[in-house]
């Protein structure tokens, strides 16, 4: 691909009135760089190309174009910038209902995974916490303590306050701690950063979410909350969560509420995320929750307390709530054994211990919901024998070197060999050599001078 010879074909397909935004993701990115350098030379000949944005973190330009023909080649990746709606499930007839100006001190959600047992050897202390969803109200009492930063994506100079109430709601059941006076999430101790990439209809563009997850990298979070889904997959959000979890963050992702068997959202349906699917009280799955196998753990989701706008509380039903259930107790896991909890063995670690859930309408029991305690449990275990077998392989080590060393190896030991066999030989020969010597001179003389005769011709 010659990349002026492209670009120059961009600039022609360009709008910046259109409104169909295209992502256009480089395979390999030395293409990327290569076009980024061809960008900055040709900002100033054609200055359309001044509005193509650059997302160096997955090799994306995102631009508006009037149709992609002509543009194609093997090297690009082409996809709209599609919007995605977060994960809240609630019923018109469920609006302004059941709503409580003092809610329970633990909600119910919190004691059912077991998250008061672990509070006296873990709180969530030290793990950072990033929330990507429509902000989190810093005044509410509740939560003021444990919001410690964030980003407004939308408005960079604008802080990530929340004017829609859903990631609030999300930051509650994570993180509270109101104590006695309010409610207390299953992290009252962890450290929360609003990340604001939805607007107050609860809507964002794929470009805004893989912003979110870029600075939750770049900010060395431990884990990220995804509260929404879509039904199609998208490559740029599926490499970003491909770059998160190799930087080590743990992504937990809701499955969506549409009630299917074997069909959840993206990106829960990505490998490298935690997929959670919403249970009621009794552990039966939620009518609304998305199920089958696909599904990595549940959580409780239906009608969850938790904190709203404006100092208030609110009760919402989604696989969004049983998320933030989940991000919380790994969170509490990570606080007790840091060094144990890698996302490669979290989803595994979950689906060990989990207890038994039930479903109302198959009439069949599987899967499984959180279980803080049991988890806890799993993962002590898991370190004791970690430690264990990093016992036994130093042990041999500390026998090898307390043995001398002779400095030699290869072909210089068997020289080193043969000259010692050598020097062994040849001092057997003469030490054979003075016996038979002295065992003439011990002879008789009388013999000595017989011999001596025989020898001698006679005259």
């Amino acid at each position: 691909m010659n990349t002026d010879t492209w670009l120059q074909r961009l600039h022609r397909h360009m709008d910046t009135r259109s409104k169909r935004i295209q992502l256009i993701r480089f395979r390999k990115r030395k293409d990327f760089d290569q076009c980024l350098a061809a960008l900055k030379q040709l900002h100033a000949r054609w200055p359309k190309l001044r509005s193509i944005e650059t997302f160096p973190f997955i090799c994306t330009l995102r631009c508006s174009l009037r149709t992609t023909a002509g543009l194609h080649d093997p090297k690009l990746l082409f996809e709209p910038d599609l919007k995605i709606s977060i994960h809240a499930y609630t019923p018109v007839s469920d609006l302004h209902k059941g709503m409580k100006s003092t809610p329970p001190r633990i909600p119910w959600g919190v004691r059912q995974i077991g998250a008061p047992k672990l509070w006296k050897s873990t709180r969530g202390e030290g793990i950072r916490i990033s929330v990507i969803d429509t902000g989190i109200d810093p005044s509410h009492p509740d939560l003021k303590d444990r919001i410690l930063g964030g980003i407004n994506v939308l408005q960079s100079f604008v802080p990530p306050n929340d004017d829609n109430g859903h990631g609030t709601h999300i930051a509650g059941t994570i993180a509270a701690s109101g104590g006695s006076q309010g409610m207390t999430g299953v992290a009252p101790a962890a450290s929360l950063f609003a990340v604001k990439s939805f607007d107050r209809h609860g809507s964002a563009y794929l470009s805004d979410i893989v912003k979110g997850i870029e600075w939750s990298v770049h900010n060395k979070m431990d884990i990220i909350n995804m509260s929404f889904g879509m039904t199609d997959t998208s490559p740029a959000l599926r490499e970003a969560v491909k770059q998160a979890v190799h930087a080590g963050i743990i992504v937990c992702a809701s499955s969506g509420n549409d009630g299917k068997t074997g069909i959840i959202d993206y990106p829960a349906q990505y490998k490298d995320t935690i997929a959670v699917g919403a249970t009621e009280k009794g552990r039966y799955i939620a009518s609304f929750s998305n199920r089958g196998e696909r599904i990595d753990i549940y959580a409780p989701g239906e009608r969850i307390v938790s904190t709203w706008p404006k100092g208030r509380y609110e009760i919402l039903s989604g696989t969004s709530m049983a998320t933030s259930h989940v991000t919380g107790l790994i969170a509490l896991l990570m606080a007790s054994r840091r060094k144990g909890v890698r996302p490669t063995t979290v989803r595994r670690m979950l689906r060990h211990t989990a207890k038994t859930v039930r479903s109302r309408t198959e009439g069949r029991a599987g899967d499984g919901e959180i279980d803080g305690p049991a988890a806890l449990q799993y993962l002590l275990e898991q370190s004791n024998k970690r430690s264990q077998r990093m016992k036994r392989r130093t042990r041999p080590r500390e026998r090898k070197q307390a043995r001398p060393k002779t400095g030699l190896n290869g072909s210089k030991a068997a020289v080193s060999a043969m000259k010692m066999a050598a020097t062994f030989s040849q001092g057997r020969t003469r030490r054979r050599d003075a016996a038979h010597s002295a065992r003439r001179l011990a002879q008789p003389l009388t013999m000595q001078a017989a011999r001596v005769s025989r020898r001698r011709p006679q005259s």
